[in-house]
């Protein structure tokens, strides 16, 4: 009897052993697959278009030109207050600027000496600092130095007519139809200097219908497109 008793033991289960291992193998396919998920969501959430670290990098970026913008104000605030001490317009920006060397030094002044544009060197971000010393941004240095579209050509890029537009130009007495390769045109060399205009293909006149020559009728004029709004030699 007690060898019988000592084979006994208490509370143990051994009917059935590939089941325990069957159930074991199940829960940590399942925990894998819980953790892949889990591991997929973090890295969309750190990663991903909307993620922390775009979204990061987006909140640094919108400090930083908060603070230019703030800068260009305190130089025109600065240039303010010089001027009411004698200094004339110019003389007091370059004043304003000195507190600033993340600016550039010299503004580019207007032709007729009224307005002042200003440029952090850094994001090519322009400021236009007017007579009144109000200040308003223009956009960045890459925008106002290059407008129209297309290749590389050294001093600007030459704009590229798409579909349905219609190269014109003016010829002293009339609006014509002209080719792109036209030199009056379109022309930046610093010296015979050409807007790059265009008519949309729309009514009278169609790109199929069109000849080089033919004069634009004045109530034509309202489809008439500037392709340039500032560009600099």
């Amino acid at each position: 009897m007690r060898e019988e008793r000592g084979m006994i033991f208490v509370g143990a289960d051994i009917s059935s052993p590939k089941k325990n291992a069957g159930i074991t193998l199940i829960a940590l396919v399942i925990t894998i697959i819980v953790l892949l998920i889990l591991a997929g969501l973090s890295i969309s959430m750190v990663l991903g278009e909307n993620g922390v670290l775009k979204n990061s990098e987006e909140a640094v970026q919108n400090t930083k030109i908060a603070e230019i913008d703030e800068q260009a104000e305190f130089i025109a605030g600065t240039a303010a207050m010089e001027q009411y001490q004698g200094k004339s317009f110019e003389e007091s920006v370059k004043i304003g600027l000195k507190s600033y060397q993340n600016f550039n030094q010299i503004p580019e002044m207007s032709a007729d000496g009224k307005t002042a544009t200003i440029t952090e060197i850094e994001t090519g971000r322009e400021y236009e600092i007017n007579s009144n010393y109000n200040v308003t941004y223009i956009g960045t240095q890459e925008d106002n130095t290059v407008v129209a579209d297309g290749s590389w050509n050294g001093t600007v890029n030459t704009p590229k007519v798409s579909l349905e537009m219609i190269p014109i130009k003016w010829n002293g007495s009339n609006w014509v139809v002209c080719s792109t390769d036209d030199p009056n045109w379109y022309s930046y060399d610093g010296t015979n200097n050409h807007w790059a205009n265009i008519m949309l293909s729309d009514g009278t006149y169609t790109v199929s219908s069109v000849t080089v020559g033919q004069v634009v009728q004045e109530s034509e004029l309202r489809k008439y497109v500037c392709m340039d709004t500032k560009i600099r030699i």
